[in-house]
């Protein structure tokens, strides 16, 4: 009788340390918040400038990431005209924007640099990345919850990506935060809300992916 009253609290006691363990962890920040959607893994990229970037260079910052490729004649000059606009918005130094290219058999940093200097990109505060195409596609569907396709050989290249119109929030433990569709101007305006609500230290209530 005394051996199972001993292991009960014994088991008791264990509970109780692992309780107080993760409540500590909320605490400090060490736990995800039930409304994050998943956090970023890591990775190593080349910016347009042709300096390596790691998921370590935006710990700290707020970031948000798109997906686009220089031959585009779609959306993509859309896309990177409102990243152009967060770039003059928002100056805080604990702001990025991070553009990857889903084309980076074509797109390697002499061409973003030509892509970027279109639109005015602050080397250090707006990344256009690239590197392994399997690298980037395995970042974009395991991490981001996103697709995007191509065609080794297209007919007409501006037209041979498909590709996410979602703007992503990251926050600064490197956590999702939200989904934003680019050409919708609600999406933009609670983008801009949650931004500007991150970089002041308050909690947002995450936005998943519509449709």
């Amino acid at each position: 009788m005394k051996r199972v009253l001993r292991t009960q609290i014994v088991f008791l006691a264990i509970i109780i340390g692992a309780l107080s363990l993760w409540r500590w962890n909320l605490h400090r920040g060490g736990a995800i918040p039930s409304s994050a959607l998943g956090a970023v893994q890591d990775f190593q990229l080349t910016d347009f400038s042709g300096q390596s970037v790691t998921l370590e260079t935006l710990k700290g910052k707020v970031w948000v990431a798109d997906f686009i490729y220089s031959r585009c004649t779609g959306p993509c000059p859309v896309l990177s005209s409102k990243m152009e606009e967060f770039q003059t918005e928002f100056q805080s130094p604990n702001f990025r924007s991070v553009s990857f290219t889903v084309d980076p058999d074509h797109d390697n940093s002499a061409v973003l640099n030509k892509y970027a200097g279109r639109f005015g990109a602050d080397p250090g505060r707006w990344f256009f990345l690239t590197g392994e195409k399997s690298d980037i596609y395995r970042l974009i569907r395991d991490s981001f919850h996103l697709t995007a396709t191509g065609s080794e050989n297209p007919k007409n290249p501006g037209q041979a990506f498909v590709h996410s119109l979602y703007f992503v929030l990251v926050d600064s433990q490197g956590r999702i935060r939200g989904y934003y569709n680019a050409i919708e101007g609600d999406a933009l305006n609670h983008l801009h809300s949650d931004i500007e609500a991150l970089l002041a230290g308050q909690d947002i209530t995450s936005k998943p992916a519509a449709g």
